[in-house]
């Protein structure tokens, strides 16, 4: 079936080789429907080509969040069969709260014994599920300190609607270091599940702020869509930077003119330092909700935020690229 634009093309051919022909009025006014009809068809087509782009669009999103819930069903069913509880006595913090500490022993698929504690303090609740031999208490500690000091923080300022109950879980047979439910989806209905290899904390058992970095992807995940990937994993970097607390990690990385902002991490996260710092306070909360909202429409929400291109924000830093006020 020839397309539009090629019957448009043959009608006009045919047209033209009849123009030395004389013709009536009817026929000029019959023409001219023609040619309407065509327009008016060509426009439909468009119409329709944009409108299944969308759907192939919200397609290609549920598909890959069905590919996740399906993934998490599966985890589900095998870390939450019958378990045996027992209750840890309340700790006290420093703040004089009580913790309240649960702690469950649950068999997981392959008839390992598996550690599930739970952490609630202020009505934040972290369960960490050990299925690692090599994951000790102390950095477990570590890891709800973390958790306790900077979640509360972060959620107040980038997502308030986020969910207040967060699953870690540490294993030894991941082949990602670390992930969480916004780019694999490990979603369940009531929490958020982050997963990191073991191994991380044996190289590093100092650097709970990966936890930080995690955790603003799962702030994230109310985004529509993931595809501007190097932003979101520059904001996680920003927000490890502003909130992490882990002195022993180097949290931003020095300029060096071969980098750009898309190189994402903390190449991105020292720009939008920069930013916040340097032209508008604000830049990092708007960009933020611009990509809640899916307001970034090619690179313009930067134009809506500060009068100018991202590339001319851009070429400004890296004439300037000093991060003091």
């Amino acid at each position: 079936m020839k397309d539009w634009e090629s019957q448009t093309e043959d009608f006009n051919q045919t047209t033209h080789e009849s123009s030395g022909k004389e013709t009536s009025s009817g026929e000029h006014t019959q023409y001219l429907q023609k040619l309407s009809i065509l327009d008016e068809h060509k426009k439909t087509a468009q119409t329709l080509k944009e409108m299944l782009e969308e759907i192939l669009k919200l397609l290609k999103n549920w598909i890959v969040k069905n590919d996740k819930d399906s993934e998490t069903e599966k985890m589900k069913n095998n870390e939450t069969s019958t378990a045996v509880q027992t209750i840890e006595p309340p700790k006290q913090t420093d703040n004089n709260e009580t913790l309240q500490a649960e702690e469950t022993t649950i068999k997981s698929s392959n008839n390992q014994s598996d550690e599930m504690k739970a952490y609630t303090l202020s009505g934040f609740t972290l369960t960490i599920i050990n299925k690692a031999q090599d994951f000790g208490q102390e950095i477990e500690q570590r890891i709800f300190d973390t958790f306790n000091k900077v979640y509360p923080k972060m959620r107040e300022r980038f997502n308030k609607e986020a969910t207040k109950n967060v699953t870690l879980i540490v294993d030894s047979e991941l082949n990602e270091t670390a992930h969480t439910s916004l780019f694999y989806c490990h979603y369940f209905s009531v929490n958020e599940t982050i997963k990191i290899h073991s191994a991380y904390f044996k190289e590093t058992p100092l650097d709970t702020d990966t936890i930080t970095h995690e955790l603003m992807h799962v702030l994230q995940s109310s985004y529509p869509n993931f595809e501007l990937r190097w932003l979101i994993e520059g904001l996680a970097d920003y927000a490890r930077w502003k909130y992490g607390c882990d002195t022993h990690q180097e949290k931003l990385t020095n300029f060096e003119s071969k980098h750009n902002y898309t190189d994402s991490y903390k190449v991105t996260a020292r720009f939008l330092v920069w930013l916040e710092t340097k032209v508008n306070d604000k830049v990092v909360d708007r960009l933020n909700e611009g990509l809640q909202k899916n307001q970034y429409q090619n690179g313009t929400l930067w134009k809506e935020i500060t009068q100018k291109s991202v590339d001319d924000l851009w070429s400004e830093y890296t004439k300037n690229p000093d991060l003091s006020k």
